[in-house]
């Protein structure tokens, strides 16, 4: 077998997978060519199904369905190695627990989040869009765990797909941009980090059934969903960072904005990040203004407690209240009364 295919490294694009396959193809016609018994032939058809297809199902093919889900290849590409892994599957039947688990980090490096470029290609009828943003459902067969439908629910009529057929491509991941990007655009009551959070626990529970270990199944419906969970990844590992160094990472947001997951805000249409600072700036200004709202009340009501207190003293001594439901305004009045009838105390009006 070519030895470029025996290295476990990322699949780098199409090319790549449209070589490995051409390679193989050439090497199993060259060996069946060289021979001329049928009985031998069969017997080579057996041992290539053992070797080349044993390679296909539990290496390379495992790799172009991850590749394929991370936004990586196409679907022509993963649809190829399918082909070729089938074919192979007449002679030979491969057990689902013989794929070798894989080292898929330096691909999961190759996974891009999401971006402005990814909302501008997708149409949104922002209408159909439910209040309540819910999260897609799924059926599946409770033996095989395979998923044979996917319902995204939408304002009128949800949308129903069978999630293999080619015309659901794509389908989550639309539907994930048009709730985030509406939510955005239209300033929607309910919080999209809300939603973010529930997609993020349904991916990591249903990542298992969509990749389908060790069968040929594929999900064209899901195709990209990789690409949602390493944003959604990122998004809450730099929530939880500025959070708890919220002071020093205020003032170097802005700068480091450009490599981070377009999200959450708009900018000419496209989604943004910078909501998450806008509503940090937000919420310490109003509890800022509040904190100054309480200190002007407070020295009004001191200042009024003290213009009171001197109205009710004269002659160097305190009054003691006359009655309290008495105003400031009746007690001081009473007491001028009472003080022109104190002997010494009358006032004489020139005629």
């Amino acid at each position: 077998m070519p030895e470029r295919t025996l290295n476990n490294e990322p699949l780098l694009d199409d090319q790549r997978v449209k070589q490995v396959i051409m390679d193989l193809s050439q090497m199993e016609n060259r060996i069946i060519e060289s021979v001329k018994d049928e009985h031998r032939k069969h017997l080579l058809q057996q041992a290539q199904a053992e070797v080349i297809g044993g390679f296909l199902h539990e290496y390379f093919l495992p790799l172009t369905k991850y590749a394929y889900y991370s936004g990586v290849i196409t679907q022509k590409s993963v649809k190829d190695v399918l082909q070729k892994t089938r074919k192979h599957e007449s002679f030979v039947t491969y057990s689902a627990n013989g794929q070798r688990e894989l080292d898929i980090s330096r691909l999961n490096q190759q996974t891009r989040v999401l971006n402005g470029e990814d909302f501008k290609n997708v149409i949104f009828a922002c209408h159909e869009i439910p209040k309540e943003l819910p999260i897609p459902i799924t059926e599946m067969d409770v033996d095989t765990r395979e998923i044979f439908l996917i319902t995204l629910p939408l304002q009128n009529n949800s949308a129903v797909y069978n999630p293999k057929s080619t015309s659901a491509h794509r389908a989550f991941l639309h539907y994930y941009l048009a709730i985030v990007a509406c939510n955005v655009q239209e300033k929607a009551s309910v919080s999209v980090d809300g939603f973010n959070k529930r997609v993020s626990e349904w991916i990591s529970i249903n990542l298992e059934n969509i990749f389908a270990k060790g069968t040929t199944l594929l999900y064209p419906a899901f195709e990209s969903i990789l690409r949602i969970h390493k944003t959604l990844s990122v998004i809450e590992h730099d929530t939880l960072k500025k959070m708890s160094n919220a002071e020093n990472h205020f003032h170097e947001a802005d700068n480091n904005i450009s490599n981070k997951p377009l999200l959450y805000d708009t900018d000419n249409g496209n989604i943004t990040r910078s909501s998450t600072i806008r509503e940090l700036s937000i919420w310490i200004g109003f509890a800022m203004a509040i904190l100054l709202v309480v200190y002007v009340v407070f020295r009004m009501r001191r200042n009024h407690a003290i213009i009171s207190a001197n109205q009710l003293t004269k002659h160097g001594h305190r009054r003691t209240r006359l009655h309290q439901s008495m105003s400031d305004d009746e007690e001081i009045t009473m007491y001028n009364r009472l003080e022109d009838k104190v002997p010494g105390n009358e006032k004489h009006y020139r005629a």
